[in-house]
Parts: C-alpha cells; structure tokens; sequence
C-alpha cells in the first residue's frame, strides 16, 4: 500500500494527474476508507478540471476522517473557485480561531469575493500575526485597503512587502506615489524593475504615467509606445493620445484618440451600431452622416468648432447633440440639429462629434473658433460670472471644485453673478453680494446669455469653460496641479521671467488658465487671481 501511495505521490509531483489516480483507485481497491488516497485523487480530479468530481471526493475524504483541517481549507478554497464563496466562508469559519495561516488566508479571499472589504482586511491581519513576513497576504492586504480608498495603510503595507522584495507590491506602491504627486519616487521604482518586468505592457504604461506626470514627455512618449507595441489597449491609446494632444502633435494625437472607440461604447438613442464607422476608418465619400455626442458637455462643444468644415465640404449632415445643447447648436446649424432621436432621417454613416478631427483628416488643425481674439482687459471688467463647484462625485471632480467662499472672498469689488445651474446658498449669495442666476439658467444657450453679458467668467475645468472660450468670452480657468490635457502641456508656470503668462490652450484664446503649484493649494491660485484682478499683473 505504501508503495502504491508514494507512486502516487510521485506522479502527482511530476503532474501526471492520471497515473496518480490509477495508483489512488488501485490503493481504493484495497481500502476503499484510505482517506489519504481519496484526497490525492481528489487534487488530480482538480487539476484536470473535473471540478465537481474533486469536490465530491474530497468531501468523502472528510467523512472519513474529519479532524484533516488542511482538506477542510483545499475544499472550502475549491467551493470558492467554483463561484461558491458563501459556502466557502461557512466551512473555514467553523474552524475560527486557527493557528493555520492558510484557513485566514482563504476566508479573506473568499470575503474579498463578495465584496466584504472589512473582513477579508481582518482576516489578511490573521494571517500577518501567524506569519509576520507572508507577502502574499501584506500584497493581498494592501489591495484591501485601496478598495476602501485607505491610501494611507495601503502604502504602508506594500512598503513592508516591498522591502522583503515582493515586486507586485512595488509596482503597486509606484501607483501610490504617483497618485500622491510623488513622481520621482515613483521613477526610482520604475527604473529598478525595468529589466525583471520587460514583458508587461501594463508596466510599462504605469512608468509612462510617472514620466509624463514628472514632466519628463520624451520618455514618457517612449513607454507608452512600448506598451502600446505589446498590447493594443484601449487606456495605452488614450493616454498616448492626451499627453502628445497636450503637446500640440494633433495628426498623431488625434488618431490615437480614436483608441477610446475601443472601450465598450454606449451609444445615443437612435444611433444605428451597423451604420457607425469603425475606429480607425474614415472614409466617409459622398455619403448622409450622422455625427452625435460622446463623453460630455465639453467635448461636444470644443469639438463642435470641426462640424462647419464637414458641412462646407458639401455633406448631408445631421447632428444630435445632447438635450442640453440643441437650443445652441439650432441657432448655428439650424434643421441640421435633432432635438430627438425620432427625428432622425436616413443616414448612411455615423460618427461621434470627437471623432471630426480624425474623419477629416490632415491639416485642419487650427484649433480656435474665435476670429477674434479677446483679451482679458482689466480697466473693462465689472462683472464677473463664477463657476467653482462640479456636481459629479468623481475624485476628479472634487479635485477640481473649489469652496466658493474661497472664490468670492478675492472678488469683493466686482459685481458677481454665480453660474452654477444647482444654484448657490442663500447666506453664500448674501455674504457676498452675489446674484444666482440659476433659476434662469435652463441649458446652454441660456447660460450664453448670461454670459454675455459679463466681463469676465472665471471658472474650474467644467463644460461652462469650454462654452464661454468657443464663443470669445474672457475667461479665467482655475486648474488642478495636474490639468486636462486641453488646456495644454502639464507643467506650464503661471509666470515667466517674472510676468504673469498663465496657462495658455491652443483650444481657446480667450482663456488664461491659473494652475495649481502644489496638488490641493488653492490658497496660491486665488492670490494670484487676486493680483491678477487688482491690476498686479499684465496679460
């Protein structure tokens, strides 16, 4: 019997799953209570995706011999990855408290599959109390808490796993550091893992975010190249495409933004799949187009500026914007714009209004819609439209947001008219002598009006921006640290040679940008603004 079992045992070893179950069926045949033997052909059953069938055999196993905690863990990790973690978390926590680091270890992953981030981080710390230098679990562990969004344990805990050399917590702590404005700590990592991770595309895209974001373009340029040439994914496109945008290299930019089709894309109502172009097609001929909105607000208006050089071209063209915008694209485009998607005629092809640039292919990159260019002259400002706050509860968004006291307190002597279509707090308005137009402001066209009408609008990154600066209005955009790829190259100073220049967008010439110097200061933003508006500066 002992013979048969280490032949089994050896072929098992050697993962010939079949010659071990032959041994365990012949050890079966003698002794159908070997428990043992049951196991091991179980793990064979397993290994060669009889997967119910290995359930079913190791449960035999238990029922022969129960107190095999080892098995109970195998199964209840085998009803887990069979899409069963409920079953599994009911075996391991008869076995609670445990001094087997594996039982914990399974019982949070089986928790991290229904999404009980709290238990699956308590029972990873089991693990590191039993073995303190188990880097699997502080790898695991680290994963929890960037699902809570706990940065702070999560780089705590890839640290430690980093030090004993565990490099999937490097990458992830490289992550971390980016995420916290800490590039060159990021690239020091990076740089050391290059060799031992030359074939991971997604590597390589992380290390082109670092580069891109520490400013250092060429490289960053290179990186994303290299993972884009071992994966075409979708996010290696875009974000080739935002940083070279950034940098005014529009043939290339746009064709790489086009990877964003790539992603699974939602289409308007109405918009017939079979008819919409492909990614990288653009042979659009003597034929009826349809081109409809994609994304948001603002990418609808500043790519809007591309729609009367394909009607001058001579198409039949049909536009459907979103509901907020069809009052302003009729007054432009008149019959041409759909208020729904019922009034649709036949069309032959369709295409999203960011994809024009792309579609109409090489020289047709001067960007701005404005004839003329409107400086921001400050003998002639008196009202001031604000904007500070995005709706969305996204990180960017409130990355992007500012608290309006903070705005309103730098514009005391202007007359003020907030912008906001939410509306703006009674005592906000009336600490500050402002006026909320947001009872008469019900899409874009009557928010045009308004606008107008004022001097100045100074504003965050929101789709206002982009109204006011395609139609000529003055405007100051106050930016995080690290800003759209629209408004620019990253890393343009607010000052040169000790004039205010501001951040400058080949998009809209009548918009100065007012960046961030430190991610999250403000403080330094507004005193500018405050200068800039006290007659500090000169544009």
């Amino acid at each position: 019997m002992n013979t048969y079992f280490d032949s089994a045992k050896k072929a098992y070893k050697n993962q010939d799953y079949k010659t071990c179950i032959s041994h365990c069926i012949e050890i079966l045949s003698q002794d159908e209570r070997d428990f043992k033997a049951w196991k091991l052909c179980a793990f064979c059953l397993w290994e060669i995706g009889e997967n119910l069938k290995a359930i079913e055999y190791l449960e035999h196993s238990l029922c022969i011999f129960e107190d095999d905690i080892l098995a109970w863990v195998s199964l209840a990790e085998m009803y887990r990855k069979t899409h069963q973690p409920q079953k599994s978390i009911e075996i391991l926590s008869r076995f609670i408290p445990s001094a087997c680091a594996d039982l914990y270890f399974n019982l949070a992953r089986a928790y991290t599959d229904i999404e009980n981030f709290s238990q699956a981080i308590k029972y990873y710390k089991e693990v590191l109390i039993i073995s303190p230098n188990d880097v699997e679990a502080m790898y695991n562990l680290g994963n929890q808490f960037l699902r809570i969004k706990d940065i702070k344990n999560a780089k705590e805990i890839f640290e430690k796993a980093s030090d004993l050399g565990h490099k999937d917590s490097k990458i992830n702590l490289a992550s971390i550091y980016c995420d916290m404005f800490e590039e060159q700590k990021a690239l020091e990592i990076y740089r050391s893992l290059k060799k031992s991770t030359s074939e991971n595309a997604h590597f390589y895209f992380n290390y082109a975010n670092a580069l891109k974001y520490a400013l250092n373009f060429r490289e960053s340029k290179k990186m994303y190249k290299k993972a884009i040439s071992m994966t075409i994914d979708p996010a290696f496109l875009v974000n080739y495409a935002y940083l070279i945008l950034s940098l005014g290299e529009y043939q290339e930019g746009f064709m790489s933004y086009q990877g964003r089709l790539l992603f699974e894309n939602i289409l308007p109502m109405g918009v017939d799949k079979k008819r919409v172009l492909l990614p990288f097609d653009r042979e659009i001929g003597q034929k009826n187009i349809l081109i409809y909105h994609e994304q948001g607000f603002g990418d609808t208006l500043m790519f809007s500026r591309f729609i009367d050089k394909l009607i001058s071209l001579g198409k039949n063209v049909q536009i459907l914007p979103q509901p907020e915008l069809v009052s302003l694209f009729c007054d432009r485009w008149g019959e041409r714009v759909k208020k729904h998607h019922r009034e649709i005629t036949s069309y032959d092809i369709a295409f999203s209004i960011p994809s024009l640039p792309y579609v109409l292919g090489e020289g047709l990159f001067e960007l701005n819609l404005c004839n003329k260019v409107s400086p921001l002259c400050l003998k002639e400002i008196n009202k001031i439209g604000v904007f500070f706050t995005s709706v969305s509860n996204s990180k960017d968004s409130m990355q992007r947001s500012i608290p309006p006291e903070k705005l309103l307190e730098c514009l005391k002597r202007f007359e003020i008219y907030s912008l906001q279509p939410e509306g703006t707090a009674i005592n906000v308005c009336k600490k500050f002598d402002a006026i909320d137009l947001s009872s008469k402001i019900t899409d874009f066209k009557s928010t045009l009006k308004y606008l107008k009408k004022l001097d100045l609008l100074i504003t965050i990154d929101s789709a206002i921006a982009h109204l006011a600066g395609s139609y000529g209005i003055p405007t100051i955009v106050l930016l995080p640290k690290r800003y759209d790829w629209r408004w620019g190259k990253l890393g343009q100073s607010n000052f040169k040679d000790g004039l205010f220049v501001g951040v400058r967008s080949n998009w809209y010439h009548c918009v100065i940008g007012i960046a961030q110097e430190e991610n999250g200061d403000w403080n330094k933003v507004l005193e500018i603004l405050k200068n800039f508006l006290n007659g500090a500066y000169n544009v």
